[in-house]
């Protein structure tokens, strides 16, 4: 078929240049071109299923494969913040694949027993907890363009106050992270992904899965702990 084409359009294309060439005519190349221009439009609208072959078709199709190409990307990019939103919820309290979220394990534990240290020589629960809480909002700080320096303790301080009283406004601040962390992704430009933190180098895309992850390692921590403290085997 596509032979049977190229040929109606030699033909037809040969007709038209000898005609345009007869005595007389003028701009005789720009009027052979438009004419064949004509003609290949022609064959197109009679043949619509098919392609037209080789360099005509990279050249009608090329502007639209760039759009339909840009267009993908950017859908893929809102996919992927809606993706990002909803790992942040399951974690921390709704559904996620590892069953465990956050929320579940520290609502269940009191002040005190998150105070304890069953493992002398590890952290506590309320002071991992702690620990996620401020790199929560350091993360969210340089991904709002805010150059920060860490400190040295890497945000793990001691309890001084171990009350029940306490141990819910920690909950309540975690919380609130949460309620920031989501309300700054629902309105985050997706085109700032791929902005670096001067400091590393690492761009806003890796900050945001590197906190989900900082989350997730701690959670790990955070329930066998709780193992610990709630069979009060402390070594």
């Amino acid at each position: 078929m596509r032979e049977k084409l190229g040929k109606q359009f030699k033909l037809s294309a040969q007709k038209t240049r000898t005609k345009n060439q007869e005595p007389g005519n003028k701009n005789q190349e720009s009027r052979i071109k438009k004419q064949e221009l004509r003609l290949w439009l022609q064959i197109l609208r009679q043949k619509v299923a098919l392609k037209p072959p080789g360099l005509f078709r990279a050249v009608f199709s090329a502007g639209e494969i760039k759009r339909t190409t840009k267009k993908t990307i950017l859908t893929k990019t809102k996919m992927e913040k809606e993706r990002i939103i909803t790992l942040f919820e399951k974690l921390f309290n709704g559904d996620p694949w590892i069953d465990v979220t956050i929320m579940d394990i520290l609502q269940k534990l009191s002040g005190p027993q998150a105070a304890s240290k069953p493992l002398p020589q590890c952290n506590s629960i309320w002071e991992i907890v702690n620990h996620m809480i401020s790199w929560r909002k350091n993360v969210l700080q340089r991904i709002q363009g805010k150059t920060l320096t860490t400190l040295t303790n890497n945000y793990f301080e001691p309890i001084v106050d171990p009350s029940q009283e306490a141990w819910i406004k920690t909950l309540e601040a975690f919380q609130q992270t949460q309620r920031e962390w989501i309300s700054f992704l629902e309105k985050f430009d997706i085109n700032e992904f791929e902005t670096p933190y001067p400091s590393n180098g690492m761009t806003y895309f890796e900050h945001i899965h590197g906190i989900i992850q900082h989350d997730a390692y701690h959670l790990g921590q955070i329930v066998l702990l709780s193992k610990f403290v709630k069979t009060k085997l402390l070594i």
